[in-house]
């Protein structure tokens, strides 16, 4: 079973027993496993530099290029338009992020 299927059971049956049947029995002394953490792969200065070049088309290589540099969700990336693009600024703007804010990416390098 995965874990986070095992962890699933678990949390459905603390609540149904703590909360829904209002019984105690000794449901809450199951432990929680812990994940496994695992160190991020560090790329070379030559992949990272390998991966930046590899694309062709212009539009790809720039959003590749401010992922790299400002590290902002896939998501977020995706929905930004022309207009959202200040380049005397040096400014990306991302509309509608994670918890619908709205942020700026600055950076000198990709614009």
């Amino acid at each position: 079973m995965a874990l986070p299927t095992y962890i699933q059971i678990v949390s459905g049956l603390r609540f149904l027993y703590t909360n829904t049947l209002h019984r105690q029995i000794g449901i809450e002394r199951i432990p929680f496993p812990r994940y496994e953490k695992k160190l991020p792969i560090i790329l070379s200065r030559e992949e990272v530099k390998a991966l930046l070049e590899a694309p062709k088309n212009l539009g790809h290589r720039t959003i590749l290029t401010a992922m790299y540099a400002a590290g902002p969700r896939v998501s977020e990336v995706a929905h930004v338009k022309v207009s959202d693009i200040d380049s005397g600024r040096n400014v990306i703007w991302i509309r509608g992020g994670k918890g619908r804010k709205e942020a700026a990416l600055l950076n000198q390098c990709f614009l």
